[in-house]
């Protein structure tokens, strides 16, 4: 998506400019590809491998974790 394409879309939505404003910076910036390598954060901190988050809320859902 072009930067003009995300200001007529927002544009013609309503969206208020600061709001566009971060669309665009959103789709220029932040998901122009930099971010996509898999990195070891998560296990370095951790001292274990990432857990599948499918498989985290099961289990959080489980114990009652999210009971109201």
């Amino acid at each position: 998506m072009q930067d003009s394409e995300i200001i007529l879309i927002g544009g013609a939505a309503g969206l208020p400019k600061d709001i566009i404003d971060l669309l665009e910076e959103l789709f220029t910036q932040v998901l122009d590809g930099r971010n996509s390598q898999v990195a070891s954060g998560v296990a370095d901190i951790l001292g274990r491998p990432a857990r599948d988050f499918g498989v985290y809320a099961r289990d959080a859902a489980a114990c009652g974790t999210w009971r109201v």
